[in-house]
C-alpha cells in the first residue's frame, strides 16, 4: 500500500500485531513507544507528528489496570491516558490531515447476562476504567470528526515488548493449569474474547476497503462467554483437563464492579474469524500442526509431542518453539542445550540445582530410548516426593517438560541412546548441585529391566535418601 502509518503504543500487545500487519501490507510503519513520545503531553505529540508526516495515526495506548483505577493515583492515571491522550492524538492527527483510529473497550457497556450490545447501544460503564474509556471516545469525536473508534474485548495474543504489557488471560490460565493443584474460575461476566492478530487484520481492512469513519465493534465471532467458559475452550484446544471449580465474581472481592454482560455485536465492520479458530491458531500455530499435551498428575510437570509431517522419504517436525512456550505461559529464558549418549543400562541421576540456580528443563531423546523420571521435591507441593516416569524415544518424539523443584534422572534402554536437555533459568553451577539416590526404596522408582545391571557412577550412588533429605525448594504452589 505504501502508506505512512504511525502506531502509538506500537510495542504493546495489540500494537505489536498492528505493526506486523501493516508492514505485511507494504506500508511504512513507525511504532511509537513511551520513550519516543509522551501521548499525554500535547507539545510532544505535536512535535512528533510534525517530524513524521503520516497518512494514518492509530492509538493503541491505554491504561488498563481496571481495579487500580478505582482509587488514586490510578483514577487520575486512567483519565489522563484513556481520556486526555486520545483527544490530543485525534486533534494533532487532524491538523496534519491524517486519518485517526482509536481503540476502545467493551467496558463502556453494562447489562444483564442476556444483553448484547451493537454499535448503537448507549454506553453505561459501571467502573472508573469504563468511564475513562468512554470519556476517551467522547474526546476523539470532539477533536476529529472523521475518526474511527474500534471497541474490542478481552484481548489475547503474543505479549508485546513494552514493560507495561501483561500476559493475557489465555496465557495466565494455561500457566496455572500446568502449575497449580486446582483452579477457581468465575462463571459470570459474559464477553467476547478476541485475538490481537485477527483484530489487527480487521483494523487494516477498515482502511484498505474504505470503510467510512465511525464506531465499530471488532471481536472474534461466536457467542459471548464467561471466564470459566473461555477457560474450558482453551483447555479443549490443548486437550488438557486440570482440576477446577467455579465461583461467583464476589468471591475474589475485586475493587472494580464488573458488568454481567459486555457482549458486543459487529454489524458494520469486517468480520473476524471464530474464537475457536483464533484460539487454535494462537495456541497450536507456532508449532506447525500443533502438539499433543499430556498432564502427569503432578502440578507443573507434563509431556508433549509435536506433530510430524512425513512421507516415504522421512519426516519433519518443528520440535520446539519459543513462541509456543511463551503463549503457553512457560519459560523461554533458554540458557544452554546439553546432550549426552549412553549405553544400555546406564543410569544418570537423580539430579537438581538448588536455588538461586534452579533450572527448568525440557528433555528429549534424539536416538534410541530412555526411561525418564522426575521427582517432585517442592516441600509445599501436594505431590511432594511423588515421581512420574515416561519413555522418551527418537521414534515417539515425546518431550518431558520439567519445572524447577524436581530431581531428574534417566536410564538408557538401548545402546547409543542420546538425551538432549534444553535448560532454562540458570547455567550449570557446581556449588548448587544436588541429588537423591536413584534406588531409594522410599521413592519406589521402577527402573526397567533391560537385561544388564544398572550402571551408575559412584557419585549418583552416594546421594542422600529421601528420608534424610531437606529440600531447598519451598515455594507455595
Amino acid at each position: 500500500m505504501n502508506r505512512r502509518i504511525i502506531i502509538f503504543g506500537g510495542n504493546g500487545n495489540l500494537g505489536t500485531d498492528l505493526v506486523k500487519e501493516f508492514v505485511r501490507a507494504g506500508d511504512a510503519v513507525i511504532a511509537v513507544t513511551r520513550r519516543d513520545c509522551d501521548v499525554t503531553v500535547a507539545e510532544d505529540v505535536q512535535k512528533f507528528l510534525a517530524a513524521h508526516p503520516a497518512d494514518i495515526v492509530i492509538n493503541a495506548t491505554a491504561y488498563n489496570a481496571v481495579d487500580l483505577a478505582e482509587s488514586e493515583p490510578g483514577r487520575s492515571a486512567a483519565m489522563k491516558l484513556n481520556e486526555e491522550a486520545p483527544g490530543i492524538l485525534a486533534r494533532e492527527a487532524k491538523k496534519i490531515g491524517a486519518k485517526f483510529l482509536h481503540v476502545s473497550s467493551d467496558y463502556v457497556f453494562s447489562g444483564d447476562a442476556e444483553s448484547i450490545h451493537d454499535e448503537d447501544t448507549i454506553p453505561a460503564p459501571v467502573n472508573v476504567y469504563g468511564e475513562s474509556k468512554l470519556a476517551g471516545e467522547v474526546s476523539v469525536r470532539k477533536e476529529h470528526d472523521a475518526a474511527y473508534i474500534v471497541r474490542t474485548s478481552r484481548l489475547f495474543g503474543v505479549q508485546g515488548s513494552s514493560a507495561d504489557c501483561k500476559p493475557s488471560f489465555v496465557t495466565l490460565i494455561i500457566q496455572r493449569a500446568f502449575t497449580k493443584p486446582s483452579i477457581a474460575l468465575v462463571d459470570e461476566e459474559f464477553a467476547c474474547p478476541t485475538y490481537t492478530a485477527d483484530l489487527a487484520v480487521a483494523i487494516r481492512q477498515l482502511f484498505d476497503e474504505a470503510y467510512p469513519s465511525g464506531t465499530y465493534h471488532l471481536v472474534n465471532e461466536d457467542d459471548g462467554v464467561t471466564w470459566n467458559g473461555f477457560a474450558e475452550e482453551i483447555f479443549d484446544v490443548l486437550k488438557i483437563d486440570p482440576v477446577r471449580s467455579t465461583v461467583d465474581g464476589a468471591t475474589f472481592k475485586r475493587p472494580a464492579q464488573r458488568a454481567p454482560s459486555t457482549i458486543m455485536k459487529n454489524t458494520r465492520g469486517p468480520k473476524l474469524p471464530s474464537r475457536a479458530d483464533a484460539l487454535a491458531r494462537f495456541l497450536l500455530g507456532p508449532l506447525k500442526g500443533g502438539m499433543n499435551i499430556v498432564q502427569t498428575g503432578i502440578p507443573g510437570l507434563f509431556s508433549f509431542t509435536s506433530k510430524r509431517f512425513g512421507d516415504e522419504r522421512g519426516w519433519f517436525s518443528e520440535a520446539l518453539s519459543m513462541v509456543a512456550l511463551r503463549n503457553l505461559g512457560l519459560r523461554t529464558d533458554l540458557v544452554q542445550i546439553n546432550e549426552g549418549q549412553s549405553m544400555k543400562g546406564v543410569l544418570r541421576g537423580l539430579h537438581f540445582q538448588a536455588p538461586p540456580f534452579g533450572q527448568a528443563k525440557i528433555v528429549a531423546c534424539t536416538a534410541g530410548r530412555i526411561h525418564d523420571v522426575a521427582v517432585d521435591i517442592r516441600k509445599n507441593s501436594p505431590t511432594y516426593g511423588k515421581h512420574f516416569a515416561v519413555e522418551l524415544s527418537a521414534a515417539n518424539g515425546t518431550m518431558l517438560c520439567i519445572p524447577e523443584g524436581f530431581a531428574h534422572g534417566m536410564m538408557a534402554l538401548e545402546d547409543g541412546s542420546r538425551i538432549r536437555y534444553h535448560i532454562f533459568g540458570a547455567s550449570w553451577e557446581k556449588s548448587a548441585e544436588g541429588g537423591l539416590r536413584y534406588d531409594d526404596p522410599n521413592l519406589a522408582i521402577a527402573w526397567p529391566d533391560v537385561g544388564t545391571p544398572i550402571s551408575a557412577n559412584a557419585r549418583d550412588a552416594s546421594w542422600p535418601l529421601f528420608s534424610d533429605f531437606s529440600s531447598p525448594f519451598t515455594e507455595t504452589l
